[in-house]
């Protein structure tokens, strides 16, 4: 019966904390990070980072993953979309979602 009443106590809990909104980042305090593929080499990335005040810290920071995941097939990110949300009322807090596409990298004969 005690355990029974734990356990109807603890549910009661996390179903009052699931009210209160989503929750921004894991339990670490490491970003959220999601990463989508939209169609051919084009590639949606989501990053949410609780802490961060700094609106354009946060959207180099994305623009850099997303340049790292391209670089892994000897491609280069190209941007195609960006959008930055900050927290409202002096909270830290930013959103950033960012459509990239990975492009092979010029050759060297079309600079010349």
């Amino acid at each position: 019966m005690r355990k029974a009443i734990i356990a109807a106590a603890a549910l009661a809990a996390i179903a009052s904390s699931a009210c209160t909104g989503p929750v921004l980042r894991d339990p670490a305090g490491a970003p959220v990070i999601t990463q989508k593929h939209v169609m051919g080499n084009i590639w949606e990335r989501t990053e949410v980072r609780a802490w961060e005040g700094n609106a354009q810290r946060a959207r180099d920071t994305a623009a850099k993953n997303a340049d790292e995941f391209c670089s892994k097939t000897g491609k280069g990110m190209q941007p195609l979309e960006q959008s930055v949300s900050v927290n409202q009322k002096n909270q830290k807090g930013t959103t950033v979602r960012l459509r990239f596409k990975c492009v092979e990298p010029a050759s060297s004969s079309i600079m010349n």
